[in-house]
């Protein structure tokens, strides 16, 4: 338990700036953002001054919805929602419901560096509601304990030069062991004691008595605590426990940057982390093969009992026909589907509903476009109705597929040219297929080539043309379905196989297609292979780790109107039209390519898969649809946008992309289903990825700013929503809501978070509250049952910590104890104050009565009590202490505050348990932006005779007649819940009367009519519906075309209360696009009546019908069979449950509708000429990184020194000669030893020591046995032990094997350590394999070789930033582990650190390998190495080393490129 404070305390203001720690060697974790926290040690302290300062004492206003400005001291007012408007003490006011004015400043006094012992404080700044940019995200994952923040406390007071340089920590101990408390509510008070400053003529001995005295009077004692006021220490940086970082503050860093450098520094400018198993040469152009078997008329005859098709009409992609919509059109529906099935080869496989699964009639394709079933040897002809051969022809509907030719989006050109395209490809652990850049057009044949060894190796390939779920399933509208925004299927599936392609000169050559045309995919799990593709065209796509700059821009000037984006490791693939990616460039790609690699890196922990999107006009349920089991995404097609929209998603998300992403990692906490756990995951991406959080403002929990889904990113709104539940109320999303998972993410990290969900257990509170408990070593009792309600039982031990959330709007994260030890993470952005200003940080309690914000930022369950018991200065500003729980801020020019730890001792009322200290870690960051959020307003004043009594009247008129106006003056009076709201007092007698404290800007003159303008935000797509409340008389108009035009959206006419009425004609709807911005005009009547006159606006979403989908497998016969590997198995049908967790009907299904919104929440507005601003600068860190292992096995050399017995222990079968221990040496594969009947054991063991005719290298041991008899082969070694030596006389052992395997009559053992040089070895064996335990042994003979195996080594990509590269280097794509190389120029060098036993180098086969690698200052030579026949390999592998740091430095002596790093501990 952290020490107990008895006594006030002087506190020394610091007299300079702590020292900051030394930094941490860097790691192979990626670049770290914005500055690392160093060490947990804390900084330096500072300088002990002679005199003491006292507390300055507190000013008498207390903070409201305007923090005051400081009062003079006068004697205290009574606390009011409206402060008084002067600095003169007044008798108190009375409560009223308008937000309180500040109080008159009183002069600051100026800053010494001895502090007064008395000293009036400085204005507190004015709390804006603007967000500003947010500051990089610190990437450091440390951990600081707390014993060492005791050491802070105690380094307060510690002169530096008597400060010991190193303080080995010391854990804390959780305080539920300790002494109990009497508590009594806390209660904020504000007493100001008036103090005369000391004259300068007194004796300053005098004055730092007086100064003491006073100083302990300054704050008032909190009920419940004693009268210790908060003690201000020096800057402390703390980090935290995400992954990357606690790699970086191991003792041992894996590897590290050197400071050796030769030549110009180079670092590569698109580093990504991912592996890429994809290369691709260019080989050149070729003819594209067209197939004109028919005309493009939208006719086609079909070969089934005669029946012909003559549909003259088809759905444009994206447009839908409506020709064929209805109930009553189903069977035309069902024409069309059956219709784009015949166009499908066999193979394509449908999605859902009744869609069949291609065209039975053709599997494979000649080279002139014919199509057959049967095999290439056995060729079936596909017949037409007229009895003439199927052929491949380019359909109509192929016109504009992917909006091609539509919205100044071109179609394929006739010119574009046919390319040759040789793509390598390594299988991903995960079934999927790869983007190979190439687009079949519709009607044209493309040509695969394969070598024979790859097609044994692989089984052939699967060829997807068209959109494709990564499970290989069309995206198919079924006819029930009710829709056609596009043909029913567009993609067709083609395997190359020994039946369908042909062999000639080691190659095996098919033929692909599509009546339809379509990006073209290949699909192979199996094993890596090479396949040449002939004929496609090239199209617009982005790999990120291979894609460069310069093929992005050849590729990007296609007219193929198509193009993907993936991630290809465990990441995503992003595909649809170009018409939503067209406008982003490489630049663009690659922020949002690393965007989605950071979050795939954190989401697949756990669950290791990769996921498409596939952006589409046809959605097979609600607004977007996941198919979790299928690894797939269906979104509409200009989501795509959101998806790449780097800038958009830092500042404000892409909830719903993300929400569907993330059903595909749903199924853990307390059974809330997909659609809430899912959003758990989103909420992770966005508290690490995104700056969403420094939009929060004060208001509103510190959801002001924010709005919708995003709330959740402050940790105070979620806490404060989730606590209704103690309250009987329900939260926003509901008991099992994101609240609860919120307010844990917010508590105790994203890596605890992502813990808890892999930890799993079942989908209960119980489960749950168990997965937590584990992870967090907290007792999670009070939380799951005081709070949720949820009935647990905690399986916690009892010197676990009970967990009690807490939180202010102003952190950015807190500390959690974990056994005894403090420790640290960051879930919030800095909290944006205005540039250049003093700040009050309130610490006390959130107070919102009427949900109007008046004081404080902390939200704790009502049943605590809570002391701010100390607080650290800042490492950029000043903090000065204003009372118990308020302290100004003063910045000093730089722009970000860095890290100011305010320590919480928390007290339970009703004394159940201790609750350990809390450190709050508190960040601000400055902002020129401050009006962003301060809208426009025009007042119209007219005569009692002029004056209009109706809103739309008077907007109608153009507000003629006014007597005058004030035009878009900043609109700055208090509001009560958003920016969008205006309430005034009419100034007339009854109204000052009933109001006599309300400041003079709640008081407008009689008679006015008031405009506010700004605009709305809205970042995704979907149907709105916009509230308008007020009194008496108001109206709201709108524009979605910038502001040019405006029409009525809604009025309010009479209205009385102070909600929405939610009313018809109250409010109006809309449909937007993502990312939309509606101007708003809010028009409110101010009459001289003894009312007050208010207009404020609100929102709701209309709600998609929710469905989840299952899968379900079937037998040919319709029975439920248990997964696709059940031999029984025959198809997949996807089932639909409601919210219930019942089975949706396909009516429901098809007519599920979005329903209007049920509740209303406030909403903010951006001034109308606000712009975004650009996030090119914010980066996120890699919090958990891509781990890759290598493995390596050399060529066995098999030593051919003969061997001969110097000694040994063994018995011979009937102790005949035949049997002699010297066979085991002979070399001949005929003769043998077997022991004999007394058993081979501890006690008689078989013991061999052989001499070498010569010094040897060898890693391995192998022992023979004997084929004479069946029973021989199974007496081997089963427990034995191996030394080698140099003399005879000095051993080392090599191997100490238990229940050794054998296989075949043979049995190798590898030496521990690898290689090693010897003449002697020596065995010991102490059991064998003997059947029936009879414990003979029988061997023919022992061999050594020398094979390297290595295993298990932790694998960097070439761009690591612990890679130091100097000199003429470049980066190359090609076949290789990460993508790309880095090619050197001669003497170009690269160095970093490592800590391991070995060092292995890989590179590529296409470019030179020529470098000379030093090792610890000596010229290391590489062990001999096996020839490289993948493309790329071990170009260097060391000796084996001591287990220490060291220091590599590669120096290339030619052209040398290095694939990766290999490190072996």
């Amino acid at each position: 338990m952290a020490d107990k404070d008895t006594k006030p305390k002087t506190t020394a203001k610091p007299a300079q700036k702590a020292a900051k720690p030394v930094a941490s060697g860097k790691t192979a974790t990626p670049k770290q953002t914005a500055k690392p926290a160093t060490t947990a040690k804390p900084a330096a302290a500072a300088k002990q001054t002679a005199k003491p300062a006292t507390t300055v004492k507190p000013a008498a206003a207390k903070q409201t919805a305007k923090p005051a400005t400081t009062a003079k001291p006068a004697a205290t007012a009574k606390q009011t929602a409206k402060p008084a408007t002067t600095a003169k003490p007044a008798a108190a006011t009375k409560q009223t419901e308008k937000p309180a004015a500040t109080a008159k400043p009183a002069a600051a006094t100026k800053q010494t560096e001895k502090p007064a012992t008395t000293a009036k404080p400085a204005a507190a700044t004015k709390q804006t509601e603007k967000p500003a940019a947010t500051a990089k995200p610190a990437a450091s994952e440390k951990k600081a304990t707390s014993g060492e923040r005791e050491k802070t406390q105690v380094a307060a007071i510690t002169p530096v030069d008597k400060r010991e340089k190193t303080q080995k920590p010391k854990k804390q101990k959780s305080s539920q062991s300790g002494e109990n408390y009497s508590l009594v509510e806390a209660v904020k008070t504000h007493k100001v004691t008036a103090i005369i400053m000391a004259s300068v003529a007194f004796l300053l001995v005098i004055a730092i008595v007086i100064g003491i005295v006073l100083g302990a009077k300054s704050c008032k004692k909190p009920i419940g605590f004693d009268g210790t006021a908060p003690t201000i220490l020096p800057v402390n940086k703390v980090g935290d426990d995400n992954p990357t970082t606690a790699k970086l503050n191991a003792a041992r860093p894996v590897i590290a940057p050197s400071e050796t450098i030769e030549g110009e520094k180079f670092e590569y400018e698109y580093k990504a982390n991912s592996a890429v198993g994809f290369s691709a040469q260019y080989k050149g152009n070729t003819e594209r093969k067209r197939s004109n078997a028919y005309k493009a008329d939208g006719t086609t005859e079909r070969l089934n009992e005669g029946e012909t098709f003559n549909n003259t009409a088809y759905p444009k992609y994206g447009y839908s026909l409506k020709e064929v919509l209805g109930a009553d059109k189903t069977q035309a529906r069902q024409n069309l589907i059956e219709e784009s099935d015949y166009f499908c080869a066999q193979g394509t496989s449908s999605n859902s509903g009744n869609g069949n699964n291609g065209d039975a009639s053709f599997t494979w394709m000649d080279a002139d476009g014919y199509l057959y079933s049967g095999s290439t040897e056995e060729p079936v002809h596909a017949i037409n109705a007229d009895g003439t051969e199927r052929k491949l022809y380019k359909h109509e509907v192929a016109e504009a597929m992917y909006y091609g030719g539509y919205k100044n989006l071109p179609d394929i050109s006739d010119d574009e040219p046919g390319i040759v395209k040789e793509v390598t490809i390594r299988p991903r652990g995960y079934g999927s297929y790869s983007v190979t850049g190439v687009y079949a057009p519709a009607g044209e044949i493309v040509k695969i080539k394969i070598s024979e060894e790859d097609m044994n190796a692989t089984g052939g390939l699967t060829i997807h043309i068209g959109q494709a779920l990564y499970n290989g399933q069309s995206n198919n509208i079924w006819a029930a379905k009710g829709q056609m925004q596009r043909f029913p299927n567009i993609l067709n599936t083609m395997n190359v196989n020994k039946q369908t392609a042909t062999l000639e000169d080691g190659y095996y050559t098919a033929y692909v297609g599509s009546f339809i045309g379509g990006p073209l995919y290949i699909r192979n799990t199996k094993a890596s292979f090479t396949a040449e593709i002939s004929g496609g065209v090239a199209y617009s796509h982005f790999i990120l780790g291979y894609t460069t700059p310069e093929e992005f821009e050849k590729n990007n000037r296609s007219t193929v109107p198509y193009f993907d984006l993936e991630v290809w490791n465990y990441g995503v693939l992003h595909s649809g039209s170009k018409l939503y990616s067209a406008k982003f460039s490489y630049d663009d790609l690659y922020k949002a390519a690393v965007l989605w690699e950071k979050v795939a890196s954190v989401t697949t922990t756990g669950s290791r898969q990769g996921i498409v999107f596939l952006y589409d006009p046809f959605v097979a349920a609600g607004a977007a649809v996941a198919f979790p089991g299928r690894s797939s995404v269906n979104c509409p097609a200009d989501w795509m946008n959101g998806s790449l929209n780097y800038n958009g998603i830092v500042s404000s998300g892409a909830w719903g992309n993300f929400h569907e992403y993330h059903h595909n990692f749903q199924g853990y906490g307390v059974g809330a289903g997909g659609e809430v756990t899912n959003n758990g995951m989103t909420l992770v991406s966005y508290a690490l990825f995104t700056k969403i959080s420094s939009k929060r403002g004060i208001s509103s929990y510190g959801g002001q700013g924010l709005g919708g889904w995003n709330n959740y990113t402050s940790a105070t709104w979620a806490l404060n929503d989730i606590l209704k539940i103690r309250n009987g109320e329900s939260p926003s999303n509901g008991n099992k809501g994101l609240a609860l998972y919120a307010t844990l993410l917010h508590n105790f990290g994203a890596n605890n978070y992502i813990k808890a969900k892999v930890k799993g257990g079942g989908q209960t509170y119980q489960a749950y509250a168990n997965a937590w408990e584990a992870v967090t070593h907290n007792n999670m009792s009070y939380y799951f049952n005081d709070v949720l309600k949820g009935g647990i039982t905690s399986t916690a031990p009892s010197e676990y910590p009970m967990f009690v959330p807490v939180s202010s709007v102003y952190q950015t994260g807190r500390s959690y104890m974990y056994d005894g030890e403090k420790k640290y993470f960051r879930t919030m952005q800095p909290y944006v104050i205005p540039y250049g200003k003093e700040f009050n940080i309130d610490l006390s309690n959130y107070t919102a009565p009427n949900g109007q914000y008046q004081s404080g930022s902390v939200v704790i369950p009502d049943n605590f009590i809570y002391r701010i018991k100390s607080i650290t200065q800042p490492e950029n500003g000043t903090i000065e202490i204003v009372d118990n729980y308020n302290f100004k801020y003063k910045p000093n020019g730089n722009k970000l505050s860095g890290q100011i730890i305010a320590t919480l001792e928390i007290k339970d009322k009703d004394e159940r348990f201790k609750v350990d200290d809390v450190d709050l870690v508190l960040e601000f960051e400055q902002s020129h932006e401050t009006n962003k959020m301060t809208l426009e307003r025009t007042t119209y004043t007219y005569t009692a005779e002029t004056m209009y009594t109706d809103a739309v009247t008077a907007y109608e008129s153009e507000f003629k007649n006014h007597s005058s106006v004030v035009e878009k003056a900043d609109h700055s009076n208090p509001t009560q819940n958003c920016n969008t709201d205006i309430w005034f007092y009419p100034d007339n007698e009854q109204m000052r009367k009933d109001h006599p404290n309300s400041p003079e800007n709640h008081f407008v003159h009689t008679n006015t009519i008031e405009v506010l303008e700004g605009k709305l935000y809205f970042e995704e797509k979907g149907q709105y519906r916009i509230f308008l409340r007020g009194r008496t008389n108001c109206a709201v108009y709108y524009s979605v075309d910038g502001g040019k035009t405006y029409k009525l959206g809604a009025q309010v006419k009479n209205g009385s209360g102070s909600g929405f009425s939610k009313q018809e004609g109250t409010y109006f709807d809309l449909d937007l696009e993502a990312n939309s911005w509606v101007y708003v005009k809010e028009v409110l009547i101010v009459q001289d009546k003894p009312v007050i006159s208010y207009i404020g606006l609100g929102y709701g979403k209309w709600v998609e019908p929710m469905f989840t989908t299952v899968e379900k497998y079937y037998d040919k016969d319709n029975n439920e069979v248990a997964s696709p590997e059940d031999p029984n198995y025959h198809h997949t049908t996807t089932h639909y449950l409601k919210a219930d967790g019942s089975e949706a009907t396909e009516e429901e299904v098809n007519n599920a509708k979005p329903t209007p919104p049920t509740g209303v929440s406030y909403i903010n507005a951006y001034r109308s000429d606000y712009e975004f601003p650009d996030n090119t600068g914010f980066e996120s860190d890699y919090f958990y990184t891509r781990e890759y292992s290598y493995n390596y096995i050399g060529e066995e050399k098999f030593i051919t020194a003969s061997q001969s017995i110097v000694e040994s222990q063994y018995q011979p079968w009937d102790n005949s000669p035949t049997h002699s221990i010297n066979n085991l040496v002979d070399g001949n594969s005929e003769t043998f030893i077997h022991s004999n009947k007394n058993p081979i054991s501890k006690d008689n063991p078989f013991r061999v020591t052989v001499k070498l005719s010569e010094t040897v290298t060898a890693s391995r041991l192998i022992f023979h046995g004997s084929a004479k008899s069946s029973n021989y082969a199974t007496y081997m070694p089963k427990d034995l032990k191996i030394w080698v030596s140099g003399n005879g006389t000095e051993w080392t052992q090599v191997s100490d094997k238990t229940n050794a395997p054998y296989s075949n009559l043979k049995q190798t053992v590898d030496f521990d350590g690898g290689f090693h040089t010897f003449s002697y070895y020596k065995v010991e064996v102490t059991s064998t394999h003997a059947r029936n335990n009879l414990g003979y042994i029988c061997l023919s003979r022992i061999e050594l070789s020398s094979l390297l195996v290595l295993s298990g080594g932790e694998q960097f990509t070439p761009d690591n930033d612990a890679f130091t590269y100097g000199g003429n280097w470049q980066t190359k794509n090609t076949q290789s582990t990460f993508g790309h190389v880095y090619v050197g120029a001669a003497n170009a060098t690269m160095s970093f650190k490592f800590n391991g036993k070995r060092l292995v180098l890989l590179s590529s086969e296409a470019f030179g390998k020529n470098f000379e690698v030093t090792i610890d200052g000596k010229k290391a030579e590489s062990l001999q190495l096996k020839p490289v026949t993948s493309g790329y390999g071990a170009s260097f592998i060391s000796e084996l080393l001591e287990d220490k740091e060291h220091t590599v430095v590669i120096k290339c002596k030619g052209e040398a490129n290095l694939d990766s790093v290999v490190v072996y501990k």
